[in-house]
């Protein structure tokens, strides 16, 4: 797989909070890792209890995504791998901690990692879901223009965090005391700094033809999909074959800041990523493009 196209962007929920979401890939030549991690609000008083302008599970995402890089540089990706990822980072956290903090405010993250390569002529993808990160693929060009300046995202939102994410009472109650349970690795599929999280993953294997979209990210982006209906996830691939994942977030951003939204028991906004992948249906030379 000597030609293809890789595309990413991010967006923050909130002007005073850095995003605690993140993607990245590494490309090996005939293989590529892709990957997108969604750090859990924090529901501490204080967003930032042990790193400086970094929550607990911003910096989680974080240091998970430059040791994806690193790890996985030159081999494919295992949940046997990542667990001993994750016990160094339970180490580190420790670590900067410096004293005893509540399990509860440990950090979380659900995420997607996306192995891919080409079998007898077919795109193969081996793909590990932790929690509520999304993946979809859609076959075809869409009218995809790879040459085409990509948008960026729109700026953060105008909102400012509140304490614990702005959840309370009991409500905050049952996520802390459900964060304390993930963390012993209790009746959760996301990844925390219990190295056993690691063998969390839902697998599956599947083979496409090209030409093929993939994209995978946060489920702040698809939350235009699965909880405000603002479109299927047909047309969101469509937006990203044509402009690019900044220009799918822009249009979750908008939405958001233009309609009246049902009160539900969740934020109001939240970080937002994706990356996305876009192999050709035919191999017209062997420079790589990202």
């Amino acid at each position: 797989m000597t030609e293809f196209w890789v595309d990413q962007a991010g967006s923050g929920a909130y002007m005073d909070m850095p995003s605690e979401d993140v993607t990245g890939h590494v490309a090996r030549g005939g293989t590529i890792l892709m990957w997108a991690i969604d750090g859990a609000s924090p529901l501490t008083d204080e967003p930032f209890t042990v790193f400086q302008n970094e929550s607990n599970s911003g910096w989680f995402a974080r240091r998970l995504s430059e040791c994806l890089k690193t790890r996985f540089v030159e081999q494919t990706f295992n949940p046997a791998q990542l667990r001993e990822v994750i016990g160094e980072l339970r180490a580190e956290f420790i670590q900067c901690s410096g004293c005893p903090v509540p399990d509860w405010s440990w950090p979380v993250a659900a995420a997607v990692m996306v192995e891919v390569s080409e079998l007898d002529g077919r795109v193969r993808m081996e793909v590990h879901r932790y929690s509520d990160c999304f993946f979809a693929t859609a076959q075809g060009t869409l009218e995809a223009d790879v040459t085409k300046a990509r948008r960026m995202a729109d700026a953060v939102s105008i909102g400012r965090w509140k304490p614990a994410s702005g959840f309370s009472g009991k409500t905050l109650a049952s996520l802390r005391e459900r964060r304390a349970r993930q963390q012993d690795n209790e009746g959760t599929t996301a990844l925390t700094l219990n190295p056993e999280s690691a063998m969390n993953a839902s697998a599956v294997l599947l083979h496409r033809e090209r030409p093929l979209h993939v994209l995978v990210g946060s489920d702040g982006v698809s939350r235009l999909w699965e909880s405000y209906a603002a479109m299927t996830i047909s047309d969101a691939m469509s937006v990203v074959a044509r402009e690019g994942v900044g220009g799918l977030i822009a249009e979750l951003r908008r939405f958001e800041a233009c309609v009246v939204l049902p009160q539900k028991d969740e934020k109001p906004s939240d970080d937002a990523c994706c990356i996305h992948l876009f192999i050709p249906g035919s191999i017209r030379s062997t420079c790589t493009k990202t």
